[in-house]
């Protein structure tokens, strides 16, 4: 049977044509119908690798797009961080030069078979360096009844590179701290923004601070309670003899303290300095301080009291 199988191809080429036409195909189908050739979704942020040290570099396009060739099965489980798309400085000098664009898949099975774009303009600047102070900026309120007390910062410097053209000397490192009704003191992980002579944030592509983060710690504290109170003055010392005191009249008579709640609830007047009345034979304003606690406030601060002195009538 096999003999007379050979027989027959021997005999008829044009068979044996058609049978290995009919077979490429299939190869060829199955083929097509397993890999998929196109773009990437979405623009790819290209790297900047080997830069040499004490320069900064920005390139006039900072994205690409891949097109690849790959199984249909991979392209759903493909993401951005499966691909690296760079140029290669490490023989750039300060001046402007043309990189190409390179990229490899760091997923096996992946053809990448065009960029776009294939090359980009990079600007190679000299950079200087500046250890400068943090400032920490405290934004928004605390909750109710609450108010921002002490701050501090680790580490409480940074180190700002930038291009020779911008003026250490002149920036701000900022450490942006927002509140959103906070009740209790807190330590939180901020980014640093470099801030320009006008106030303006300076973009992370021209300016590089070190550190990025820091962690500051800030105080939330019970705001001081109001209340109005009376002011009582004191005395000491006698009025001259044949006279008494008539009236004792303080302006204002009530005074606005401030200060811990629960030093505040408990106050219902404030005293005066002690009025040294001894030998008083006629009426006399005084100007005096009030005692106040440690912690409490008042407004105002100094009250006059008006004593009024009457002869004693005779019998």
């Amino acid at each position: 049977m096999i003999k007379n199988l050979i027989k027959f191809f021997q005999r008829d080429k044009l068979v044996k044509i058609i049978v290995l036409l009919v077979a490429a195909g299939l190869w060829a189908y199955v083929g097509i119908s397993q890999a998929k050739s196109g773009n990437f979704p979405g623009a790819l942020k290209i790297k900047i690798k080997n830069a040499p040290n004490g320069t900064s570099i920005s390139l006039n396009e900072n994205y690409a797009e891949l097109k690849i060739e790959a199984d249909r099965t991979l392209w759903a489980r493909l993401q951005p961080s499966s691909f690296d798309v760079f140029v290669d400085a490490s023989k750039l000098t300060p001046g402007t030069h043309e990189l190409e664009v390179q990229a490899s898949s760091l997923v096996s099975n992946i053809r990448i078979v065009g960029i776009t774009p294939k090359t980009v303009l990079a600007t190679v600047e000299s950079v200087s360096s500046l250890e400068l102070p943090i400032v920490v900026n405290v934004e928004g309120k605390p909750a109710s009844n609450f108010v921002v007390g002490d701050h501090s910062i680790v580490p409480s410097r940074a180190v700002v590179s930038a291009p020779s053209d911008i003026l250490l000397d002149k920036i701000t490192v900022r450490a942006r701290v927002v509140l959103n009704g906070e009740s209790q003191t807190f330590s939180k992980v901020v980014q640093l923004d470099a801030l320009g002579k006008d106030g303006q944030v300076l973009p992370s592509a021209k300016v590089e601070i070190n550190p990025q983060e820091v962690t500051v710690r800030v105080e939330i504290v019970p705001s001081g309670q109001t209340k109005t109170v009376g002011v009582k003055p004191v005395t000491e010392g006698a009025v001259g003899e044949g006279y008494y005191v008539s009236s004792i009249t303080a302006n204002p008579s009530a005074v606005t303290i401030e200060g811990p709640p629960d030093i505040v609830g408990a106050l219902t007047n404030i005293p005066t300095d002690k009025i040294n009345l001894a030998g008083l034979t006629s009426d006399k304003t005084f100007t005096v301080n009030l005692v106040l606690p440690s912690s409490v406030s008042a407004t105002p601060r100094q009250v006059q009291v008006t004593v009024v002195v009457a002869p004693v009538s005779s019998p």
